[in-house]
């Protein structure tokens, strides 16, 4: 990744606390925040969110990456 790159996660649908069905649980999406906030080449993460809204378990989790990765980017 070069410096100064900027991730881009899309984040669509309803979320769900584990991976289901191709789609990409708030636990993972959690640990890719936190592996994109550590890399020092990821300037900034722009998060691309269309979701009605979904499951309560894991929620802080998710929240506590982004936290997490403002403080850091």
């Amino acid at each position: 990744i070069p410096f100064g790159s900027i991730a881009f996660v899309p984040i669509k649908g309803a979320i769900m606390k584990d991976d289901y069905c191709g789609g990409i649980g708030s636990m993972t999406r959690a640990e890719q925040i936190n592996a994109l906030s550590s890399n020092p080449n990821i300037s900034a993460i722009i998060l691309d969110m269309d979701t009605p809204g979904g499951m309560v378990a894991g929620t802080q989790t998710l929240a506590d990456a982004i936290a997490k990765g403002k403080m850091q980017k």
